[in-house]
């Protein structure tokens, strides 16, 4: 599952395309919600952001969690990485 770090510009209408663009592998599931359940999972998961109010612009860790089923953590990705695709791929056949 992939949740996103930008609500505010990603909300749940906009992630079919989203998903297609970012080339997410079969059952892999691009999450969004209200900035309030997405900032709930965040806090979750340990995932720090900041959002610059005027720009609109969300700063994040380039560490991917890639998490399976239960939530569990499995992988550790850099999300500029290549492996980060192939740890999604992973994730979603043990799921």
């Amino acid at each position: 599952m992939v949740v996103t770090v930008d609500p505010w510009r990603e909300p749940p209408e906009r992630l079919a395309a989203l998903a297609t663009q970012w080339r997410l592998p079969d059952r892999v599931y691009l999450l969004s919600g209200s900035i309030d359940s997405v900032a709930a999972v965040l806090e979750r998961f340990r995932v720090h952001t900041i959002r610059d109010t005027l720009t609109g612009e969300v700063t994040h860790s380039s560490l991917a969690q890639v998490a399976g089923a239960g939530g569990r953590i499995q992988f550790l990705v850099n999300s500029t990485s290549p492996a980060l695709t192939d740890a999604l791929r992973r994730a979603a056949r043990a799921d």
